[in-house]
């Protein structure tokens, strides 16, 4: 019987967690289930205690655990057979004692498949062998499952570029490697393709060969680049991309130059970042690929034309775009494809005719189809992206929900970050046109929380519009007001927050605030840039100045609201949606 100072020294030294007590009881009753002077019978670590119950185990017997740990935590029989040396009826009966002692347990897998009952059992025997026979034991694992288990090889590579790893073979490791992180990002698997592609990066690293060792790590570079970007982690994407467009410029590389630099480009776009910090990059790309084939300048050609677009020289945006057009109906390239037919949902448009709306229609569209030949995951949550944003400006509220719901799928299912961003932030739009806007708060809450991890700061703008509108409708704008006013004091050069803090001076019945603030936008003649908030920015200061019946400005505002006479106010890809542009129309007159 033990005594209640033996079981209070096992509850010291365990903390009361479960399985060390588990354990250290076990480690007992095997000595003989009695104390000693000094507490000896009770190792003073768990990994003590595991060590103690395998060295309990006769020489053969600890020898296979030992081997088998060397394997991985799961493991096969029949190969646990091959690489110890004995047949299946010995090995048979060595798994069963080792059962016996609760060392293994039999897996759901198969018939043959056993698992150490815990990863710490695993990782005591694995550290109780010499590196020296580790790394051995690694070797022929590696040459076993290459030669007689190529099934395992080709589905799960990432298993034995572990055992060349960790048998000091980094050459045989690297093709593994990648070959794993590729099959991960083929099925969205982004956190496995990080960490793949990190292992072939320290392979290509300690790959001896000086001439094959900067081509193997432009690989690599390329491969992390893409595996960051696909799972949100857009800053270090971006920083990857840089290194291997520079490694691809040091090594008169042109095909790799052209993929880190579209690669780039894309990752900054994502990350809404629109500068021309890409262009110089694409246009030394595009002076590379001159000699290249079409596919390459079609695909650079529509990045130009977006990178121009966004910073608003429309000129050469049309110069770049129509070349890639023209380039695209001579090729079947499918991505040169949709990134032309995106771009035209790149900028909000002023206005459009009932005719603009039909091809736009037609355009949403065809971009689904273009994405959908891609069979990837970021083409198609931009093209529902897209259908999103045209849905909301026709009204059409079933198109609406199904291309968020749609979108929502796409970026849970392939483990994408920034079109989980924006899928939150279109169910929160969603919410509060319905009118919930508690549930709202907390999709607006948990979309600026992703962002954050995406955008940084640029996620502010979205969450700050839609939280502004949750409280005017909430009649709770007096507890954002201190917050606008403290920006505009702050940014007194930056008008972008003025209409609102007007819109928000009027609603609180301060009319001479609001009054001047109108008058001062009114002098430079409601100009405002052709950007996602300028709809929205419109629709404000024709509120405050029905309001306060200002008719001097009425008339000029009515006119450039005019043009969305077709459309509903809408702000941004997902952000908010004001209802029909009529409205305000009818405000004004």
């Amino acid at each position: 019987t033990w005594n209640d100072t033996l079981i209070d020294e096992i509850i010291e030294r365990t903390d009361g967690v479960p399985l060390f007590v588990v354990e250290l009881a076990r480690a007992i009753a095997e000595a003989g289930g009695s104390a000693v002077a000094g507490g000896e019978v009770i190792p003073a670590t768990l990994q003590g205690s595991l060590m103690a119950r395998l060295d309990h185990l006769p020489p053969d017997l600890k020898s296979v655990a030992q081997t088998a740990s060397i394997i991985g935590r799961d493991f096969d029989g029949d190969l646990l057979a091959k690489i110890v040396g004995i047949d299946r009826s010995s090995m048979r009966d060595a798994i069963s004692r080792l059962q016996q002692s609760q060392i293994i347990v039999r897996s759901a897998v198969s018939a043959e498949a056993f698992t150490f009952r815990h990863a710490l059992i695993q990782d005591a025997a694995y550290q109780s062998l010499l590196t020296s026979r580790r790394r051995a034991y690694h070797d022929i694992i590696a040459e076993t499952l290459v030669a007689d288990y190529p099934d395992i090889a080709e589905t799960q590579p990432e298993l034995v570029a572990r055992h060349f790893m960790e048998a000091d073979r980094p050459r045989d490791a690297l093709p593994l490697w990648k070959l794993a992180a590729q099959r991960a990002l083929a099925r969205s698997a982004n956190s496995e393709a990080i960490r793949h592609s990190e292992h072939a990066f320290e392979s290509a690293n300690k790959v001896s060969d000086a001439t094959a060792r900067p081509l193997e790590l432009l690989a690599t570079e390329l491969l992390r680049g893409r595996a960051l970007t696909n799972s949100g982690q857009l800053a270090p994407g971006m920083a990857a991309f840089l290194r291997a467009a520079e490694q691809a410029r040091d090594l008169k590389d042109a095909t790799s130059f052209a993929e880190a630099v579209a690669s780039f480009d894309e990752a900054r776009f994502l990350a809404n970042e629109h500068d021309d910090a890409s262009i110089k990059l694409l246009e030394e790309a595009l002076a590379m690929a001159e000699h290249s084939d079409g596919h390459a300048r079609s695909q650079l050609m529509s990045r130009l034309a977006r990178c121009f677009l966004l910073i608003g020289d429309y000129e050469q945006a049309r110069s770049y775009n129509d070349q890639a057009v023209e380039l695209v109906r001579q090729l079947d390239d499918p991505d040169a494809l949709f990134h032309v037919l995106v771009n035209d949902f790149l900028t909000p448009t002023e206005g459009r005719s009932r005719n603009e709306s039909d091809r736009r229609r037609v355009l949403v569209d065809e971009i689904l189809v273009a994405a959908d030949r891609l069979d990837e995951a970021e083409p198609r949550g931009r093209a529902l992206s897209c259908r999103a944003y045209f849905f909301a400006e026709e009204a059409d509220r079933d198109g609406l929900n199904e291309a968020v719901s749609n979108l929502a799928h796409t970026a849970e299912e392939r483990e994408m970050m920034h079109l989980q961003w924006i899928a939150q932030h279109g169910q929160a739009m969603l919410a509060i046109l319905d009118g919930d806007f508690a549930n709202a708060e907390k999709l607006a809450e948990a979309a600026y929380g992703i962002g954050q991890q995406t955008h940084g700061s640029a996620a502010d703008g979205v969450y700050g519009i839609q939280m502004f509108t949750i409280r005017r409708e909430q009649g709770r704008l007096a507890e954002v007001a201190p917050v606008i006013k403290k920006l505009l004091d702050d940014n007194p050069k930056q008008a972008e927050w003025k209409p609102g803090f007007a819109l928000v001076a009027c609603d609180l019945g301060f009319a001479e605030p609001a009054g001047r603030i109108l008058s001062e936008i009114a002098e430079t003649g409601f100009s405002f840039p052709l950007d996602a908030k300028r709809s929205i920015t419109l629709a404000y200061l024709s509120e405050v100045c029905a309001n306060l019946e200002e008719p001097k400005y009425a008339e000029g505002l009515y006119e450039l609201v005019r043009p969305y006479r077709h459309m509903t106010i809408t702000a941004g890809v997902m952000t908010v949606c004001y209802g029909s542009a009529g409205r305000f129309l009818g405000q004004l007159a």
